[in-house]
């Protein structure tokens, strides 16, 4: 089941992911680097205060007993979310009201705001309610959706700036909520009462109590640079940051998310096979991870240079650090389920105050040296520290061995291979080059395979 449920929604990942990535070089000539430093800055405000409208209660939708349970966690967040939106509007005009130039008004349209907080409220509830329904193909449709429609509008409204892409994300999540939503039965929520409702919301309290903190916490400290080098560099180097992150997230969406998703849907129904599910997953990420980062800290520069352009050369530079963070993040976002499905929410609480603490004095250092890039150097280094300890526990939670750490002989010639590759390759150039970058991208058509052939109930 478990690869059943990833190929489904690796498939949706695959091609809005593939959409968004193809049409990239567009947008990066259609938009200024300003332009996606402001728009940054907009999804970073909307994810935080999502984070509060459901109270993360959507994540207790796919581990609930009932289905009684589960339609009373699902309508009680879509009321948070709901309440949550309106008071936003009300505060945010009162505010502006009092403070017109309020955190540079001219960068966001903040009457959007009270709209893009619920829409991704209701896309979150939305979406465990497939995931708990096994609906993964609906799950992959919505995805694809969004990405067509957000691709759709921003070509139109690329005359509008940083307004077009904001109203472009809005629109996706539209989609998104009406494919996820279509022919669902109304009857479902039948059986909510108000007691079976406030007895569900007590019941996953802690869901509210620590995992809004704690992602609320973890959202702060991703977008944590994109406000400080908006504030201290300009909005340019917020853009680079915000490129380089939106690239570089691509392989998180279409792998660690599907396998995460699917891995929780498989595991809240069987638990006595956690360990094993969690040793394999490991196992098989890791494989995947290593390459990656190898990958991106040799080939970032020139990649981003090629595909986007002379003038997002910064966001290679970026690249080639981010690419270590973002490959623990690719084995520990689907392994750190196991928080949500033993409802250990407080462990992740701390772990995500620990980074946020990490990445703080990352930027404090940056700040002193006035070097935007040795923010991000830092950041990524202390992050894949971060990451790679909550992996470690994850995984020794379920009461694996040290062993299974211990990377496979085959594996470890693979990776010297892909090493060694990216080494001769970059001290060539032209023909030579390329000539070496095909025969990297053979050798890991043939590494890919072998990781298939050893873990078919996944790949």
């Amino acid at each position: 089941m478990l690869a059943t449920g990833f190929w489904r929604l690796f498939s949706g990942q695959t091609v809005s992911q593939g959409i968004l990535l193809l049409t990239a070089p567009l947008f990066t000539r259609l938009y200024t680097p300003n332009d996606w430093g402001e728009f940054v800055i907009f999804t970073a405000t909307v994810s935080v205060l999502a984070i509060f409208a459901t109270g993360r209660y959507e994540l207790a939708i796919p581990i609930a007993p009932t289905r009684a349970s589960a339609a009373s966690i699902a309508l009680g967040s879509s009321l948070l979310t709901l309440g949550f939106a309106v008071i936003t509007g009300l505060l945010g005009f009162v505010v502006l009201l009092i403070f017109p130039n309020l955190l540079d008004v001219r960068t966001m349209r903040w009457e959007l705001l009270p709209l893009g907080v619920a829409l991704a409220g209701w896309a979150q509830i939305s979406y465990c309610g497939c995931i708990r329904r096994r609906q993964f193909a609906r799950c992959s449709l919505s995805r694809i959706f969004q990405a067509v429609t957000t691709v759709t509008v921003q070509i139109g409204a690329f005359s509008l700036g940083s307004l077009g892409l904001q109203i472009a994300f809005l629109t996706g999540l539209i989609a998104q909520i009406a494919v996820l939503t279509v022919g669902l039965k109304t009857d479902l929520f039948a059986e909510v009462s108000r007691h079976t409702l406030m007895t569900c919301l007590h019941r996953y309290r802690a869901f509210a109590k620590y995992s809004t903190w704690s992602l609320l916490i973890q959202t702060v400290g991703l977008y944590l640079p994109a406000y400080a080098f908006s504030e201290l560099f300009g909005s340019d180097v917020a853009g680079y940051y915000a490129l380089s992150l939106r690239v570089l997230q691509l392989p998180i969406h279409m792998v660690g998310t599907s396998l995460g998703q699917a891995f929780l849907a498989e595991n809240t129904k069987q638990n006595s096979n956690l360990a094993d599910n969690t040793a394999t997953l490991f196992s098989c990420l890791l494989n995947i991870s290593i390459p990656f980062a190898i990958g991106m800290m040799f080939w970032g520069e020139p990649l981003f240079t090629f595909v986007f352009g002379e003038q997002w050369m910064t966001s290679g530079q970026m690249a080639q650090w981010m690419g270590i963070w973002l490959a623990t993040v690719l084995i520990g976002l689907p392994i750190s389920e196991v928080l949500v499905i033993l409802e250990r929410q407080i462990l992740s609480l701390y772990f995500n105050i620990l980074l946020l603490f990490a990445r703080l004095m990352c930027v404090a250092v940056g700040i002193f040296f006035h070097d935007f890039m040795l923010v991000v150097a830092l950041l990524s280094i202390t992050s894949a520290l971060c990451w790679s300890v909550l992996t470690v526990w994850s995984v020794r939670v379920t009461g694996n061995s040290w062993r299974l750490f211990l990377p496979h002989k085959e594996s470890l010639l693979w990776w010297m291979a892909v090493l060694l590759l990216s080494l001769v390759g970059r001290q060539m150039e032209g023909i030579a080059q390329l000539a070496v970058g095909g025969l990297l991208g053979a050798l890991m058509g043939g590494y890919l395979y072998r990781l298939r052939l050893r873990y078919p109930g996944i790949i």
